[in-house]
Formats: structure tokens, sequence, C-alpha cells
């Protein structure tokens, strides 16, 4: 229970933290969705993003443990086309596993007001095990360390 707890917590923060300024609407559930599943598509296929959004890295580099340099997690922005990225659609945090896009886990809008958005979230962190979950934990404090430096 305190495991789930912290990926909580952490993911609160982080996403809280991105939400210092002005923002105009959550993560919808289509945006999710292409968070969730579709971007690894586009990976893998070679696609474009889709259409009215933009994927910005959060971080210059993808993240891994200094033992196991096969297993990487990316943290990105899901931007709408011609917004800020204080109005950002969600943060997508994509697992590669070999340098292939596997997985990716979406911490949406502080604003989202679908609940169904907010639950499938929530859940998805609540089944991460091993490696994926340390990883996690570990990106998502880095962002949040990143957030507040370049707050001073």
């Amino acid at each position: 229970m305190k495991k789930a707890f912290l990926i909580i917590y952490l993911t609160v923060i982080v996403s809280t933290g991105f939400g210092q300024t002005t923002m105009q609407s959550g993560t919808t559930a289509e945006e999710y969705n292409y968070a969730t599943k579709g971007y690894v598509t586009t990976l893998e296929q070679s696609l474009d993003i889709k259409k009215g959004y933009e994927v910005v890295k959060l971080t210059k580099d993808r993240f891994h443990f200094s033992n196991n340099s096969q297993f990487e997690i990316q943290p990105l922005l899901l931007k709408r086309t011609g917004q800020t990225a204080s109005n950002y659609a969600a943060i997508m945090l994509v697992f590669y596993y070999s340098n292939h896009a596997k997985k990716a886990y979406c911490i949406p809008h502080p604003n989202t007001q679908d609940q169904t958005v907010i639950d499938n979230s929530y859940h998805a962190l609540e089944n991460l095990e091993g490696q994926e979950k340390q990883l996690y934990i570990y990106t998502a404090s880095r962002l949040y360390a990143n957030i507040m430096a370049a707050g001073k």
C-alpha cells in the first residue's frame, strides 16, 4: 500500500508542478488513449504524430538504470499544437526495451474532469512492477526536481 501511495503521490507532484500557470482544459479520453496506446504504435510504424498535437521531450536524454541500459524511459509532453506548454494535454512516460518503445503511461493534466481517465491512469500505475516501478518513481522525482530548479 505504501508503494502505491508513493507512486500516486509522485504522479500528483509531477503533474501539479507542470500546472503552475493558467490552464484551459484537462486530458480527454481520446488524448489518454493516444498517450497510452497510439503513441507507441506511431513510433513502431513510423507514423505522423496525431493531428493537432506535438510531442516535446521533457529531458534531453532517456533515463535508465546504470546496470541495465536496455531498459529506459523517456518523459514527453503531449502538447496541443499552438498552445503553450502549460496547456499540455498529458505527460507521457514511454518505456523502451532494447531501444524500442514498448509501453507508455499517461499522467493526466491536473484539470482533467473525466474520472475514467483519472482512474485508468492510477490503475495503470498500481500495476507497475519491478524495474518499471523503480524507473517510474525515479523519473517522476527527477522531473519534479527539474521543475523546482526551473522555478528558482
